[in-house]
């Protein structure tokens, strides 16, 4: 078990020992750890994510999914520490995204604003490709997760 103290008020356990898998291309692989203490209900609900390569577990992050507006969606990509270093926001009203890099990943160094430039490119430099990203990340938040191992494995 992995044990995260979010805050005074709320208290979030992910089992590493249960992982589901999520993305799989070549080598690399994505996998979610069980969520405990958190339900389908809840407007903020958080996953913890491991990126292996070749079966070494290279990247592990958090992400963070507030539904608490209702017309916004967004994603905090955070470190297992929270500090986040990505946030998504989803305007349905508008349908626009906005994309904020808070601050350098510790483990992808070097790479880190290509994996960012990547990410905006996918949400708003494609057209119609960028509002199904847009469209499909706001209802099914394991999305950006996709997208950003994409982007992290291109660029890494």
């Amino acid at each position: 078990m992995f044990y995260i103290d979010l805050n005074v008020r709320q208290k979030v356990t992910f089992d590493i020992n249960e992982l589901t898998e999520i993305y799989k291309e070549g080598n690399v692989e994505v996998l979610k750890a069980h969520t405990i203490g958190e339900n389908a209900d809840d407007l903020i609900k958080h996953g913890m994510f491991l990126v292996k390569k070749n079966g070494v577990v290279i990247d592990e992050f958090v992400v963070k999914t507030d539904e608490s507006i209702p017309h916004l969606r967004r994603l905090d990509l955070m470190e297992t520490d929270f500090s986040s270093f990505l946030s998504l926001d989803f305007n349905l009203e508008s349908q626009s995204t906005e994309v904020t890099n808070k601050k350098p990943r510790k483990k992808i160094g070097d790479c880190g604003q290509d994996v960012i430039d990547c990410i905006q490119d996918v949400y708003t430099n494609n057209g119609w490709a960028s509002v199904a990203a847009f469209v499909t990340t706001a209802f099914i938040p394991q999305t950006a997760v996709v997208f950003t191992i994409v982007c992290y494995n291109i660029n890494y």
